[in-house]
């Protein structure tokens, strides 16, 4: 993950990538499209087709540091992320990501951008242990443990809900997650 010199986790546009596994007529996709879009994000790095990830990738030399965020809904108390009336778990997840090009050798991280994706019961601890049924070793998966808000100005930010604030997320707000059998 890239951070700035105030510790503000940075969406890097020269090697992080945009998606949602929702494609489609929907809340996210709109979401999406228009963050990308007000943050300055090109079509190269917004994944929404099969092998999106392009031959560069395919052949490694993508850089390893590339980050892909998946924006969703998150739950507290599910391990799965959604869009309007459609849920994903997991698995469906990482299958929506293998089909657009993620190979078991990214040493990146997927970030998870949804509410409290990183809770101990959440959507990335789910994920984590997904990519290492699936023989994914190298990547790392994170998320929120907050509220999500938008990309701003190159930022994603959480609501902070206690001092009812929206700011960019910081290092505390997120978790992190390595892909093992537990």
């Amino acid at each position: 993950m890239h951070w700035d010199s105030e510790g503000r986790l940075v969406f890097k546009k020269s090697t992080d990538f945009l998606t949602t596994p929702f494609h489609g007529k929907n809340d996210i996709t709109q979401e999406v499209l228009q963050m990308a879009q007000m943050s300055g994000i090109g079509d190269e790095y917004m994944l929404d087709k099969k092998d999106a990830l392009g031959p560069e990738y395919k052949t490694g030399s993508t850089l390893p540091d590339s980050n892909i965020y998946i924006w969703a809904h998150g739950n507290i108390f599910m391990d799965k992320i959604g869009a309007g009336d459609e849920v994903k778990t997991p698995a469906q997840t990482l299958e929506a990501l293998i089909w657009l090009g993620l190979k078991s050798t990214h040493s990146g991280t997927i970030v998870v951008w949804s509410c409290w994706s990183a809770s101990e019961k959440g959507f990335c601890p789910a994920l984590a242990k997904e990519c290492y049924s699936r023989g994914y070793r190298s990547l790392t998966v994170t998320g929120s443990k907050l509220v999500t808000g938008s990309l701003i100005n190159g930022f994603p930010t959480v609501r902070d809900t206690m001092k009812g604030q929206t700011r960019a997320a910081k290092k505390e707000d997120v978790g992190e997650y390595l892909p093992t059998g537990n």
